[in-house]
């Protein structure tokens, strides 16, 4: 069985501390001064009480952070869209 979680698809596709989700992860972390960090909320196993990602200020980051480090697996692969559609916070990842 092939494993699909958050945690096998950043590390089979962006696995070196310079990819793009772990660049984000960094610069989100300065922003809310260490409060919490994407890569633990995507990839750590979390029971629904200790887990965030249903707050709205942790969920959206890492949405964006998802979105755009696709596009930059998308262009690793010279694979570039001719047109984006994005709604929320895909709005600025898709630029």
């Amino acid at each position: 069985m092939v494993d699909t979680t958050t945690h096998a698809i950043i590390e089979e596709y962006q696995p070196n501390k310079t990819s793009t989700i772990h660049l984000t992860d960094e610069e989100i972390t300065k922003t809310n001064n260490g409060e919490w960090r994407l890569l633990e909320e995507l990839i750590e196993k979390k029971n629904e009480q200790e887990s965030r990602i249903n707050d709205t200020n942790i969920v959206q980051p890492p949405l964006f952070a998802i979105q755009v480090a696709l596009a930059a697996l998308l262009v690793s692969w010279n694979i570039y869209p001719s047109s984006i559609i994005s709604h929320s916070a895909g709005d600025q990842a898709a630029a």
